[in-house]
């Protein structure tokens, strides 16, 4: 009889290791762009030194011009204009996969818990998405308190992915644990052959 040999319908893993190792090496290469190059600028330059990232982006910024990949917060009019806020967007594209990631776990995890039907109530937890976009918007208030008292320099352009990726993979790992997931999350990829035969 061939249906009692069939395997068990292979559950999608919800590891999340790759996306994260790929997020701290951009996050990485973000805080080595700015803070790297503004130490190699400071010793060539007698002036305020600026990173190339920042460079970048104040030269984008200056050229009232669209702007593709720069998101900017203008207060005034005409001339009187001024950018009081520029996020590249590096800094909503690369959060934005790890929250892609939070919709795909909970969608892996409402069809397993629809595939098991228990009859008991299910208790109400916190959702992945909700986690990772928490963790933006403390990520990004971090940003702001940083950047507005200088905390880690004399006020120039910060890289904000080294206080967003930080914030959101806290969150989510504060919600796995929370849920008794954390071998999932943080596990390897690959399903074990002898949990999918269990």
């Amino acid at each position: 009889d061939s249906s009692s040999t069939a395997s068990p319908p292979k559950v999608p893993s919800i590891s999340i290791q790759t996306m994260a190792l790929a997020l701290i090496g951009v996050t990485l290469f973000d805080g080595i762009s700015v803070f790297g190059t503004v130490a190699n600028a400071a010793t060539i330059d007698t002036v305020a030194p600026a990173s190339v990232m920042e460079t970048v982006a104040t030269y984008k910024a200056d050229a009232q011009l669209w702007n593709p990949g720069l998101l900017s917060v203008v207060v005034g009019h005409s001339q009187n204009a001024k950018i009081t806020e520029a996020l590249g967007l590096g800094d909503v594209v690369f959060p934005a996969c790890l929250v892609a990631w939070g919709f795909f776990a909970d969608a892996v995890g409402k069809s397993i818990d629809a595939a098991e039907e228990e009859e008991e109530i299910p208790k109400r937890q916190i959702s992945y998405t909700t986690a990772t976009t928490a963790g933006y918007v403390i990520g990004s208030a971090a940003t702001e308190i940083v950047g507005t008292f200088s905390l880690l320099g004399s006020g120039r352009g910060l890289p904000a992915l080294i206080f967003l990726i930080p914030s959101m993979l806290i969150a989510v790992t504060t919600v796995a644990a929370s849920r008794g997931e954390l071998n999932e999350v943080w596990g390897s990829s690959d399903v074990d052959e002898s949990d999918a035969t269990d």
